[in-house]
C-alpha cells in the first residue's frame, strides 16, 4: 500500500509500466467535471469516476483483487480507507474472477484521505473503502480509480 499526494506521483511510475498513463489521466481530469462512469485508457488500464456516500465502518466488507492494482484518488471531500495484508484476514466470499474480488473480514489499519491524496493498493493489499471519518454521521467522496492490470 503507498499513500502520497499527486504531485509525487511520478515517483512511483517505475513500479509499473502503466502507472504513467494512469497518473496522466488523473492529472488532466482531476478538475474536470466528468460524468460518472467507466472510462478506457488502454487495453491495460481504466477509470472509474464516481460520487459516493460515505459509510459507517460495520457497512462496509474488506475486497481485495487478484488481475488489477487499484489506485484510488480523491478528487473532493474526505474518505477514510482500510489497508490490511489479505493473508492476515480470513475469506468471507470466495474470489470471483468475472469481478475480480473477494471479500474478507477481520480487522487492519485506516487512512484518511483528502482531496488531491491517493492510495495504491497491490493485490496482496486488502481495503475497506468509502468509510466516513470519526465524528462525520454523512459526507460524499468524489474520486477516481484506476484499475491497472497487472
Amino acid at each position: 500500500m503507498i499513500l502520497d499526494c499527486l504531485e509525487n506521483a511520478s515517483l512511483y511510475y517505475p513500479v509499473h509500466r502503466n502507472f504513467q498513463k494512469a497518473f496522466a489521466f488523473i492529472r488532466e481530469h482531476k478538475k474536470d467535471d466528468l460524468p460518472i462512469g467507466r472510462y478506457e485508457i488502454s487495453a491495460d488500464v481504466y477509470a472509474l469516476v464516481q460520487i459516493q456516500p460515505l459509510l459507517a465502518l460495520c457497512q462496509t466488507k474488506w475486497e481485495a483483487h487478484r488481475n488489477y492494482i487499484d489506485i484510488q484518488f480523491i478528487k473532493r471531500g474526505v474518505e477514510v480507507i482500510g489497508h490490511a495484508q489479505e493473508d492476515s484476514l480470513k475469506q468471507a466470499v470466495p474470489y470471483m474472477p468475472e469481478n475480480d474480488i473477494a471479500f474478507y473480514s477481520g480487522k487492519g489499519n485506516y487512512a484518511s484521505l483528502k482531496a488531491g491524496e491517493f492510495m495504491i493498493l497491490f493485490p496482496h493489499d486488502a481495503h475497506k473503502p468509502l468509510l466516513l471519518p470519526t465524528g462525520v454521521e454523512y459526507a460524499e467522496v468524489e474520486k477516481i480509480v484506476l484499475k491497472v492490470r497487472l
